[in-house]
């Protein structure tokens, strides 16, 4: 699920479940947003699952934004979007927090507005 917000800065945030299930009516929602604005902000702190779909997803969507001269930056990165950026080695590609061990990720207070 998607939730817009206000402001300058093209923002919003996906909630739940990133999976193969969910992939196609994200892409069509993330797409679009990508080619209307010039910068963009996801908000990835209350994804409660994503999987190896969910993360093509979001190098497809980092790589059209690149290729079409956007600035698109994912911020909030819960613990299942850590998890799997550790995994495939993308922490870098996606500026993420990296974690050593099983350190906690430090909890965000981002308000992004309703």
């Amino acid at each position: 699920m998607l939730r817009k917000t206000g402001g300058e800065v093209f923002r919003f945030s996906i909630e739940g479940k990133v999976t193969s299930s969910m992939v196609g009516e994200l892409k069509e929602a993330i797409l679009p947003v990508i080619s209307r604005s010039h910068e963009i902000q996801i908000d990835l702190s209350t994804i409660s699952e994503i999987d190896f779909a969910g993360l093509l997803l979001m190098v497809d969507a980092k790589l059209t934004a690149i290729k079409r001269g956007k600035a698109l930056h994912f911020i909030g990165h819960s613990k299942p979007v850590i998890e799997i950026l550790e995994i495939s080695g993308l922490q870098g590609f996606f500026d993420a927090p990296i974690f050593a061990g099983n350190e906690p990720a430090p909890s965000e207070d981002r308000h992004l507005g309703t």
